[in-house]
């Protein structure tokens, strides 16, 4: 044992094993709100009708379509 404090393995904690060194979610319930609402902003819809269609571009069958 070392007869300074703090040279042992056993006595140093990385700064990166600190709680909250890296929080899993780093913003405020007010910031995550004006995140939603500007994302909200940036959604569209598709039209409501036969012309509306849930196959991705460049699709061979439509989704609805079982392989047998």
């Amino acid at each position: 044992m070392s007869m300074r404090e703090g040279l042992a393995q056993q006595e140093r904690l990385p700064a990166a094993l600190a709680p909250h060194y890296i929080d899993v979610d780093e913003l405020t319930p007010a910031q995550l709100m004006t995140l939603a609402l500007q994302y909200a902003g940036m959604v569209r819809f598709a039209e409501a009708g036969p012309a509306a269609t849930w196959s991705a571009p460049g699709a061979t069958t439509s989704p609805t379509t079982r392989r047998r």
